[in-house]
């Protein structure tokens, strides 16, 4: 199956933040031990489209439910590692709201054909949403070396790849329109944004620092 060289590369990243994860396992607080599960469901997910797209079989069902799911599962991680407070539940209303709109939207309005835009966005909004909120409370709150901190390169990687998947389906009509290859290379953007976003996952995981966050509220 021809595909991009950018495509293989962000699907062979994906595998190496929960492999780093589970190498250092014993040096991880709560949190860190919460996000390696996140990546490796990622990974997995990753993996399962890798396959189903071998077999000629659509992937894009599994990219909407788990785009749909990504805002809770990394609310789980976020709210860990954030002490009660305003911060948190900001980032806990979020995700509330995010499952209000995306849980109708997939029951009534899914088609497993495509891609659903509409979670898909959403989903994107509110994760940068809530990684903005902990960069902030990161920034703020730590008395050490910002990129010592795991969540500085955590959530600045979701900001970046959120981003960028917020671009390319919001003007994907727009430049398949212009023509093919201006399609393919905001796909290509994207890949790269979602490596490098697995490369910052990778470099949470060697942080000299034991925990997670050392932030208020």
């Amino acid at each position: 199956m021809n595909l991009p060289v950018l495509w293989y590369a962000a699907i062979g990243t994906s595998f190496a933040p929960p492999v780093a994860g589970t190498i250092r396992y014993h040096r991880l607080d709560r949190t860190m031990k919460l996000f390696l599960g996140y990546c490796a469901i990622i990974c997995s997910e990753n993996a399962a489209e890798t396959i189903l797209a071998f077999h000629h079989i659509s992937n894009l069902f599994l990219a909407t439910i788990f785009l749909a799911l990504e805002p809770v599962l990394l609310c789980v991680v976020y709210a860990s590692g954030l002490e009660k407070g305003t911060a948190r539940r900001f980032i806990l209303l979020l995700t509330l709201l995010s499952v209000v709109f995306c849980l109708p939207d997939l029951i009534v309005y899914d088609v497993t054909s495509k891609l659903n835009e509409g979670v898909a966005i959403v989903s994107r909004i509110v994760v940068i949403a809530m990684s903005a909120i902990v960069l902030h409370n990161v920034a703020r709150g730590t008395t050490r070396v910002l990129t010592e901190e795991p969540f500085f390169w955590v959530a600045t990687a979701n900001v970046l790849g959120g981003a960028g998947a917020i671009f390319v389906l919001g003007a994907g009509n727009e430049l398949l329109a212009m023509g093919v290859k201006y399609f393919v290379a905001a796909w290509n953007l994207n890949w790269a944004l979602n490596t490098a976003v697995y490369l910052l996952f990778l470099r949470s995981y060697f942080c000299r620092t034991r925990g997670a966050m050392s932030i208020g509220q």
